[in-house]
């Protein structure tokens, strides 16, 4: 099971994160081990430490990691190496999977929303009880007309609920 884009974001983050400090990689894996949120990814970069440990080059290394980053992955870590970019390869793979990650959530909430729209507008019946908010409107009127006596007239607000009560009606029919 590959990485999620929000752990594939961190590992390249906590990657390159060592190597623009400057450390060896060797000695950068073991601080960022801790650092790790996710086990998966603490996981991974303890392979990666141990294919280190044994002699091999990074891009080997991550052979540790293989089925939880892409397959072209560790050629692209090769290029970054060649090219003294390697930091830069790290930032823009962690860049992108964050920006996948954060799509993925708003997609995930978009799809939501838009199924409960789909619920209310091909629903059958009505999903509110309008007389029921009409009985509530009734009562608050009640209790403000007689908290304010002759003081004020809420006879309209009751005639507009009475014109409405009456449109449920003639909906109804």
């Amino acid at each position: 099971m590959t990485f999620t884009s929000r752990e594939f974001s961190e590992f390249n983050g906590l990657l390159a994160a060592g190597v623009e400090r400057g450390l060896s990689l060797e000695p950068a894996l073991e601080l960022l081990i801790e650092q790790a949120r996710s086990a998966r990814v603490r996981d991974a970069l303890r392979g990666v430490l141990a294919g280190l440990h044994e002699g091999k080059p990074l891009e080997r290394a991550l052979d540790a990691a293989a089925g939880l980053v892409p397959p072209e992955y560790p050629a692209l870590v090769e290029a970054g190496i060649r090219s003294g970019r390697l930091s830069e390869i790290f930032r823009q793979a962690q860049e992108r999977n964050a920006l996948i990650a954060d799509l993925k959530d708003r997609f995930s909430r978009l799809r939501i929303y838009l199924a409960a729209v789909m619920g209310v507008a091909n629903a059958t019946v009505a999903p509110f009880n309008f007389r029921q908010t009409l009985r509530t409107f009734r009562t608050t009127l009640d209790s403000y007309q007689e908290s304010v006596g002759a003081l004020f007239d809420f006879s309209p607000a009751r005639d507009a609920i009475a014109a409405l009560d009456g449109a449920l009606d003639a909906l109804g029919k």
